[in-house]
């Protein structure tokens, strides 16, 4: 019945019988068969066949949500069944935006995957709102996020910190008449840009800002900062990931709110960072996974791993 039921998915998936029946390695009259059998043994119809692409049925609705928690299922046995193999074979998938995946947890992988070197990484790149969906139908088995955890996923701990900081070009300083209160990457690397005034956020009005799109977290972040301190930002440009946000800024497009990490960890001369007064600005972030379920022994060491490694790293910020 699960291989019937592989048809009814892929013949869903594709939008047609004849991409199904390719992808299936059938021909398209064997699968419109084993497609016309299923629905006599059930006594319903499960795809609409007047629509094109093809469309599902109340009943086909139902019947591909089945087969998803048995897809589900079915991973989950696997992935106990390879605990019992003592990490000599598995997979793990770790979802992130390629701040976390790139700057903080590069590390981690490299470690992860020379002691455990059977296990299959895979490294998935995404924004902060298709993780929730990511884990809860299996694609990823943990991620990291920085708001509060709760049901149906389940918070494991501390991974790292991080602060909020504005990266300005430096041309920016003299022509919007900036305050001599920034400071450089070395000031951030000795942790002495602390002891640095905060920019009056009236000036967040004034600079014309670069800021992450909507489904990432510091969009939110960065609403919240604006609506906190009823603030009328100039925003021209909004960008899915940190990493190129800081890119653009440093070829002089625009401000843009950034991390202390990142900024340590670039090269760039042409920026000038500031720090902003805002408890939103301290970010936690905490490994997480879906509550319910199995938890495979390989996301477990995996946890471990970054945790000792994320720690030391943390303690030289």
């Amino acid at each position: 019945m699960y291989n019937e039921m592989i048809y009814i998915y892929t013949i869903y998936e594709e939008g047609s019988f004849s991409k199904a029946a390719k992808k299936l390695y059938l021909t398209q009259s064997a699968l419109s068969m084993a497609v016309q059998r299923i629905e006599n043994n059930l006594n319903t119809i499960l795809l609409d066949r007047t629509k094109r692409p093809l469309s599902l049925t109340l009943a086909g609705e139902a019947y591909i949500k089945k087969y998803l928690e048995i897809s589900r299922l079915e991973k989950e046995l696997l992935k106990e069944l390879d605990d019992l193999s003592n990490l000599n074979k598995g997979e793990l998938s770790f979802g992130g935006s390629q701040y976390i995946l790139s700057y903080i947890l590069l590390p981690v992988f490299y470690v992860f995957k020379k002691k455990y070197p059977h296990i299959k990484l895979n490294i998935i790149e995404c924004s902060s709102d298709l993780l929730n969906s990511y884990i809860l139908n299996g694609t990823i088995d943990i991620c990291l996020k920085s708001e509060k955890i709760k049901d149906p996923f389940i918070n494991h701990g501390l991974a790292f910190r991080d602060t909020l900081i504005l990266a300005v070009p430096k041309a920016f300083i003299e022509l919007f008449n900036l305050p001599k209160i920034y400071f450089t990457k070395e000031k951030l690397l000795d942790s002495t840009y602390l002891s640095f005034k905060n920019l009056p956020l009236e000036y967040l009005e004034k600079l014309p800002l670069i800021i992450l799109s909507k489904g990432n977290n510091l969009y939110e972040i960065t609403k919240k900062i604006a609506t906190e301190y009823n603030l009328n930002l100039n925003i021209i440009l909004e960008i899915s990931q940190l990493v190129t946000a800081l890119h653009l800024s440093s070829v002089g497009l625009g401000a843009t709110l950034t991390t202390n990490i990142l900024a340590s960890k670039t090269f760039d001369n042409n920026l000038v960072y500031y720090k902003i007064d805002s408890l939103l600005t301290d970010r936690k972030f905490y490994f997480v996974t879906k509550s319910k379920g199995y938890l495979p022994k390989a996301t477990l060491k995996f946890i471990e791993i970054a945790q000792d490694i994320l720690n030391s790293n943390n303690k030289m910020l």
